[in-house]
């Protein structure tokens, strides 16, 4: 019992990221396979507990825990993001290099 209670901090940020990854990818990963939700999911989770390790208080556990909660679904979120706007991104730069060296 006494090592679980030395490591609460790191348990309650874990779930609280967890459960934001996954809020996160019900939402925007509709009609996915389950691989590209599960990897949301972790990078989500990973990305929540970064966060709140790099931004997180050392005397408040439930802050860093709604801290992990908004940055696992961030993380979740972001990822997203990228991956519908690589394609333009991509053309844009690939016009400009072709159309410098044409």
């Amino acid at each position: 019992m006494n090592e679980l209670t030395q490591h609460i901090d790191i348990i309650i940020v874990v779930i609280g990221s967890s459960l934001g990854s996954i809020k996160a990818s019900v939402e925007l990963d509709k009609g996915k396979p389950l691989f590209h939700r599960t990897l949301d999911i972790i990078i989500g989770v990973f990305s929540g507990v970064a966060a709140t390790f790099y931004f997180g208080a050392a005397f408040n556990v439930w802050l860093n825990a709604l801290l992990a909660t908004v940055g696992g679904a961030s993380g979740a979120m972001v990822l997203e993001v990228i991956l519908q706007m690589l394609p333009s991104i991509t053309k844009k730069v690939l016009k400009k290099y072709i159309s410098k060296f044409l």
